[in-house]
């Protein structure tokens, strides 16, 4: 009487040995498949698994690089402009550390009906803390906020610029507008010194930055993507006239081993009969001895 087990380790084994077997099955498969193909397909299907993916990369790397710039360049030229409105507003920080309330009110309404506002959706200024110590947004003005990446380093010295990138907590009411925004964070400093007082954030409206990226980005794309295709081709032209070549030879070489095979049968054939002709002639040569003798 035998006894099946039904315990986990009998089980795991069982459909271990029975994936083991689906595995070399497969593989089994594809390596029949994969000897049956011609040259020229083998290198089609391996530089498509190479090529493709290195050129996705390739193309969001270049992308990436030049929207950075694109960015860079809209932002410096923002900071220049927004610069010559602000730093006469923030002089008071040089021996106060917060703004009069005349310096703020010219502030909130730097935006107010004016060609700036057309352009800049919100404009915050900075003090260390970071706090908000002015604003066209009242509701923000004395409020702290964790330091983003772009106000840790404009406090460093250095003017940074993002697109579309309104991930912080202060960016709910630029998140909610559904424009398309250059953010722009700018050190400002003292008259006639290198101290930095506060840093100047501000929201620019970039419809026409949104377009050319994108024409930008396409552009990119089809450049690399035709870079790909005609080193592809190129290649594949290449292998596949090498293809040819041995397809010939061995068409030929076969051809060969046809008519040598032929020929090896031809040539056991004739020494057969002549073995047998042989024979008889012996046979008659003897028949004819034995006569003579009697």
């Amino acid at each position: 009487m035998s006894i099946r087990s039904d315990s986990p380790g009998h089980v795991l084994r069982a459909g271990w040995r029975k994936l083991r077997s689906w595995i070399d099955g497969f593989a089994s498969t594809v390596r029949g498949g994969w000897q049956s193909w011609s040259l020229s397909r083998q290198f089609l299907t391996c530089a498509s698994v190479v090529l493709v993916p290195a050129m996705w990369v390739m193309g969001i790397w270049v992308a990436d690089r030049i929207e950075d710039s694109a960015t860079s360049r809209a932002g410096t030229s923002a900071a220049l402009y927004m610069e010559n409105f602000i730093e006469p507003l923030v002089q008071d920080l040089v021996g106060d550390l917060q703004l009069s309330e005349a310096s703020r009110e010219k502030i909130g309404r730097l935006l107010q009906d004016t060609t700036i506002g057309q352009r800049v959706h919100t404009l915050k200024i900075w003090t260390k803390g970071p706090l908000v110590a002015a604003s066209n947004r009242p509701e923000l003005v004395g409020r702290r906020f964790p330091p983003s990446a772009g106000l840790r380093r404009a406090w460093s010295g250095l003017v940074t610029a993002t697109f579309d990138n309104l991930h912080d907590d202060e960016n709910r009411a630029e998140q909610k507008s559904g424009m398309p925004l250059l953010e722009v964070y700018i050190p400002i400093r003292e008259r006639g010194s290198e101290r930095i007082l506060c840093v100047a954030e501000f929201y620019e409206v970039a419809n026409d930055l949104k377009i050319e990226l994108t024409r930008a980005r396409r552009l990119s794309w089809l450049v690399v993507s035709a870079v790909t295709l005609s080193m592809l081709a190129a290649l594949l032209a290449i292998v596949r006239r090498g293809s040819s070549t041995i397809e010939v030879q061995q068409a030929s070489l076969e051809k060969q081993v046809a008519e040598l095979t032929h020929l090896l049968s031809e040539n056991r054939h004739l020494r057969a009969r002549a073995h047998r002709a042989s024979a008889r002639s012996s046979e008659s040569n003897e028949g004819k001895r034995l006569m003579n003798d009697f």
